[in-house]
C-alpha cells in the first residue's frame, strides 16, 4: 500500500472530506470517498492484500457515513441556516449523530433500511413504464430538446428562460404519484433513463444514452492524450468522469450541464497547467548548467 506516511495522509484526507461532507446540506462526502477509492485502485497493486484492506476500510466508512447521514439528515436540514460556519455545522452533525444513534442498536437497522429504500431507484421509473404511453403519451424528444435549449441559452444570457422544472414534477406527471416538491424544498429524482423512456420509448431510449457515453469516452481519450503528467491527468479524469456519470437518478439537464462545465473548467484547466509544466521542464533542459571550479592558488 505504500509507506506509512502515505497511508496516514490518505486517511487524514479521507477523514477531513467526510467531516466537511457532514457540514453541508447534502451528503457531500460521497464523491471524495469514491474518488479516493478509484485513486487507490488505479495507482496501487491490486494483488496486494493491503490494497484491498484500504478499499474495504473506505467502503465500510462510506456505508457507516451513509447510514448516519440518513438518520440525522432531517434534524440537520431543519436547523441548517442557524449555523454560520462550517465548523459549527460539523459540531452540530457530530452531536446529532450521538443523540440519534446513541440509544438502541435497532436504530442502525432502521436507518439502514431507510437508506436502501432511499437509493433504490426502480420504483418511480417502473411506475412510469406502466403509465407511459397507456395514460400519458410519449414526449417524442421534448425533454431532450429542452436540455439542448438550456445548454445553448444559459440563463445568465437569457434570463427569461426561468428556473428548471423540478424532478418531482416529472414523477408526478409520468409516474402518477404526488410526491413532495419544490414548495417543500424537496425533490424526488426521476433519472435520465426514465426521461429517455418517456421521450422515445423502447428501444429508441437507448440511443441518447449510448451517444452521451460515446461523447464522454471521446472527451476522456482526448484529455488523456493532452495531459502528459500522470498525476494531473489521473486526478482530473477521475473527478470529471466520476462526477458526471455516477448518478443514475440524475436528470439529463443536470448531468449534461455538469459534464460540459467540468470538462471545460477542470479539463481545460488541467491542460493549461500541464502545458505550463512542460514548458518549464523544456526551459530547464535547454538552459546550460555551467559550474565554474573555484580558483586554485598558483
Amino acid at each position: 500500500l505504500g509507506p506509512p506516511a502515505s497511508v496516514g495522509w490518505i486517511a487524514l484526507i479521507a477523514g477531513m472530506e467526510m467531516a466537511l461532507g457532514f457540514g453541508g446540506y447534502f451528503a457531500d462526502f460521497r464523491q471524495p470517498m469514491m474518488i479516493i477509492a478509484i485513486a487507490i485502485m488505479g495507482k496501487l497493486d491490486l494483488k496486494k492484500p493491503r490494497t484491498w484492506v484500504a478499499i474495504g476500510a473506505i467502503a465500510i466508512s462510506a456505508a457507516v457515513a451513509g447510514i448516519a447521514w440518513t438518520g440525522i439528515k432531517p434534524l440537520i436540514r431543519t436547523g441548517f441556516g442557524q449555523s454560520s460556519s462550517i465548523f459549527d455545522r460539523i459540531g452540530r452533525a457530530a452531536s446529532t449523530t450521538q443523540l440519534v444513534f446513541g440509544g438502541s442498536p435497532m436504530v442502525w437497522q432502521r436507518e439502514t433500511d431507510a437508506l436502501v429504500s432511499r437509493i433504490w431507484q426502480v420504483k418511480y421509473p417502473a411506475m412510469a413504464l406502466t403509465r407511459v404511453p397507456s395514460v400519458v403519451p410519449y414526449e417524442n424528444g421534448t425533454i431532450l430538446w429542452s436540455v439542448l435549449v438550456n445548454i445553448f441559452t444559459p440563463r445568465f444570457l437569457f434570463p427569461e428562460n426561468g428556473e428548471l422544472p423540478s424532478d418531482s414534477e416529472k414523477v408526478r406527471k409520468y409516474a402518477g404519484v404526488w410526491v413532495a416538491g419544490r414548495e417543500s424544498k424537496t425533490s424526488y429524482a426521476f433519472g435520465y433513463a426514465a426521461e429517455s423512456y418517456v421521450d422515445f420509448g423502447i428501444p429508441l431510449m437507448f440511443f441518447p444514452i449510448f451517444f452521451y457515453g460515446l461523447l464522454m469516452g471521446i472527451a476522456r481519450r482526448h484529455l488523456a492524450r493532452l495531459i502528459r503528467h500522470s498525476d494531473l491527468r489521473d486526478g482530473a479524469i477521475a473527478v470529471i468522469f466520476w462526477s458526471s456519470m455516477y448518478l443514475f437518478e440524475t436528470s439529463w439537464v443536470i448531468m449534461v450541464g455538469l459534464a460540459i462545465t467540468q470538462v471545460v473548467a477542470i479539463g481545460g484547466g488541467a491542460v493549461l497547467i500541464d502545458r505550463a509544466l512542460r514548458t518549464k521542464e523544456r526551459r530547464k533542459m535547454r538552459s546550460p548548467q555551467v559550474r565554474l571550479a573555484p580558483s586554485q592558488p598558483a
